[in-house]
């Protein structure tokens, strides 16, 4: 080999060593680099992915909102914060005006709490009340129905039907019961503190019973009606 050929040799060889030194010291670091930038897009492109699936749920979300709110609001409606009583005796009053029944008394007892099936307070009230009703037999299932059916929530428990004739009504008409119904309305807590508002949670004492005029009913003897003594009809 000549001179020139190894002076050629040796060029070559200190080439090839300058650009591994310079792949080792920049070029590899860049693909590590570039690597890592991959890996990093990769994660962010699934929690992209992630965050749309979560969106798309929040959008299901707040299109459901308005009608749940809605629902809350009957909710809270049928079972109120408190017990107030006067708005209670005229929504009663006015049914048994359209029933077509004699409203003789309401007798609202204290509220109680009420525990859950494993015995936990629920905060939840519960108030019992006592209804004297006088009409005939249909007026009185209309009564029932209007009570189950109105805006606050009213849970009847027992209906005792006695015919007026011997109870001493004057001048009932034939086919005419008086109705003893039981029932009762319930509260739920006003600050998630357990307590409702409007009433105690102790059990005892009840209120005094409110006298109260209805409508006299009216109407033919329907057949089936009791003719005499107490009979129990099971609550609608």
């Amino acid at each position: 080999m000549t001179r020139t050929q190894k002076w050629t040799a040796a060029t070559v060889a200190a080439g090839l060593v300058l650009l591994a030194a310079g792949w080792l010291l920049l070029l590899g670091p860049k693909r590590a680099e570039a690597s890592g930038l991959r890996d990093e897009a990769t994660a962010q492109l699934a929690q992209n992915a992630q965050l749309s699936t979560q969106l798309g749920q929040l959008k299901v979300l707040a299109q459901e909102l308005p009608a749940k709110q809605r629902a809350l609001a009957q909710l809270n409606s049928k079972v109120p914060d408190s017990v107030d009583l006067p708005t209670l005796v005229r929504r009663i009053t006015a049914l048994a005006t359209a029933s077509g029944v004699t409203l003789g008394s309401i007798s609202p007892a204290a509220p109680v709490a009420l525990a859950g099936t494993d015995g936990t307070v629920t905060g939840m009230q519960s108030v019992s009340v006592g209804l004297t009703v006088t009409g005939d037999y249909f007026e009185v299932a209309g009564l029932l129905s209007r009570l189950e059916t109105m805006g606050r929530a009213f849970l009847v428990t027992t209906v005792s039907l006695t015919d007026a004739m011997a109870t001493g009504t004057d001048e009932a008409p034939a086919g005419t019961v008086q109705a003893q119904i039981q029932g009762a309305v319930f509260v739920r807590p006003a600050d998630g503190t357990g307590t409702a508002a409007g009433g105690t949670a102790a059990v005892g004492s009840s209120a005094p019973a409110a006298t109260l005029s209805g409508t006299t009913p009216s109407g033919t003897t329907p057949s089936g009606t009791p003719a005499g003594g107490t009979s129990t009809l099971p609550a609608s």
